[in-house]
């Protein structure tokens, strides 16, 4: 083979290398921007927890999802009582319990057991819950604790029904 055929075929090789290259990056790309926008609509997770607002508000979304499904699973008020005093002694004070916070919610199924237990927090210490605990420095938004809060919170079912 001369000089020149060679030249050529390197040449067609180095273009179709960058060719692909420059495809697959493309379609990465996209693939990654449809994943943010899908979890920023909320489709696919949250981007904060303060997007858990609404599961924050207690009875109404439990009511909400009650008249939807009779048979949905609800913790036991003893349950309840134990874990919202759990959570008051870890944000109460000077400093803050931070694994303490994420034992109670890694402890729970579902988003209406977060619910029932920031409804008994708001009824008995007049503050909602989110507020308590984003009020706390630890969890500021964007802090180590506060993103392992929304992962544990991102992973819960958002309810369950007895058959």
């Amino acid at each position: 083979m001369n000089k020149r055929k060679i030249a050529i075929y390197t040449s067609i090789s180095i273009v179709g290398i960058a060719a692909s290259y420059f495809v697959y990056t493309k379609i990465r790309n996209a693939n990654e921007i449809k994943f943010i926008h899908k979890e920023l609509d909320g489709a696919g997770g949250y981007g904060t927890i303060k997007d858990f607002a609404k599961v924050f508000e207690g009875t109404n979304y439990i009511n909400g999802l009650k008249a939807k499904y009779p048979n949905l699973i609800l913790l036991r008020n003893e349950y309840i009582t134990e874990a919202r005093i759990k959570l008051n002694k870890a944000i109460s004070g000077i400093g803050t319990d931070t694994d303490t916070v994420k034992a109670v919610f890694r402890n729970l199924k579902d988003k209406v057991q977060i619910a029932q237990i920031a409804d008994s927090y708001q009824r008995n210490y007049n503050t909602n819950l989110l507020d308590a605990i984003m009020d706390e420095y630890s969890f500021r938004e964007g802090s180590s604790d506060a993103n392992e809060l929304l992962n544990i919170m991102k992973s819960k079912l958002d309810y369950r029904v007895s058959a």
